[in-house]
């Protein structure tokens, strides 16, 4: 018996030991370049605009109410399709080599990927870690207003995941959670009708941290390597950078390009984005608290 005890000890001691990591920013979106006959490689990105919108009050005058025209200045978000030069960013492989825009129109001239960061700001280590060394990010130039968005299908979307104080490990995955919105309130004010906004919680459908053994979802490397759930739990407690499907099918090897062969890949119907359902947006990320 003691034999096999210590067999056991030598066995978990010389077993791999994932290194933990830092914390992790918002994880960046998977987006698609297409390509325009006669234009090239372009890609969808939204600008703000101030513009001044003319809407009706009503006013109290000598007891009687009457309407009159206001204005305001309003900012309001428009899209367009341009190409990557005139996108706003600079690009780098995920090694780190710095690409020109006509560079990485080059690269792209077939059509393709690049990773772009959910916040503008610049991409954590962590991610680019995960990714292979060729996929193509992108970092927002300080005087650029426009933001790189996604289009089309839902797209797989890689997320940072890690056991919590308590060790249990979380994944996104179907659930709903509280977000605090403003609701418009007509008010009177010295005899003027005026709008103000109340904040009021509401309750929301959306991928929420949910315990891996709940969820269950099938894993297997970036090459196609079946990977036992136990093995999974062990490697992604200690703090791993995943790529995740968002339909519930498994995610078509254009996408496994993007990542690192060892990357972990997790599929499951709990992990598909309730909005993918009710519009063909793109979701490109997912945030795990």
């Amino acid at each position: 018996m003691f034999v096999s005890m210590l067999m056991a000890v030598l066995a978990t001691s010389t077993a791999p030991v994932p290194k933990p990591v830092k914390p992790i920013g918002a994880a960046p979106k998977i987006v698609v370049v297409a390509v325009v006959p006669g234009t090239g490689p372009v890609v969808l990105v939204t600008v703000p605009r101030t513009v001044s919108q003319t809407f009706e009050t009503t006013v109290v005058e000598n007891g009687a109410q009457i309407l009159k025209k206001q204005t305001r200045d309003v900012t309001v978000t428009e899209s367009k399709t341009v190409t990557l030069t005139d996108a706003g960013a600079t690009f780098t492989t995920a090694d780190g080599m710095p690409l020109t825009a006509d560079e990485t129109t080059t690269r792209l001239k077939e059509g393709g990927f690049l990773i772009v960061p959910a916040d503008r700001e610049p991409i954590d280590p962590a991610f680019r870690k995960a990714l292979a060394a060729e996929a193509i990010l992108v970092e927002y130039k300080k005087d650029s207003k426009a933001s790189i968005v996604g289009a089309g299908s839902p797209m797989p979307a890689l997320a940072a995941v890690k056991a919590d104080d308590k060790g249990m490990l979380r994944i996104p995955a179907q659930g709903t959670r509280e977000v605090v919105v403003k609701v418009p309130v007509s008010k009177e004010v010295d005899g003027v009708v005026k709008v103000e906004y109340v904040e009021t919680k509401q309750t929301v459908r959306d991928l929420v941290p949910t315990p891996f053994d709940d969820v269950k979802p099938t894993v297997t490397t970036a090459v196609g390597k079946t990977v036992a759930a136990e093995d999974a739990k062990s490697r992604l407690a200690a703090g791993e950078v995943v790529l995740m499907s968002t339909n519930g099918k498994p995610v078509e090897g254009a996408y496994l390009k993007l990542v690192k062969p060892e990357t972990l890949v997790l599929v499951s119907e709990k992990m598909v984005h309730p909005a993918s359902k009710l519009a063909p947006a793109a979701r490109g990320a997912v945030d795990v608290p």
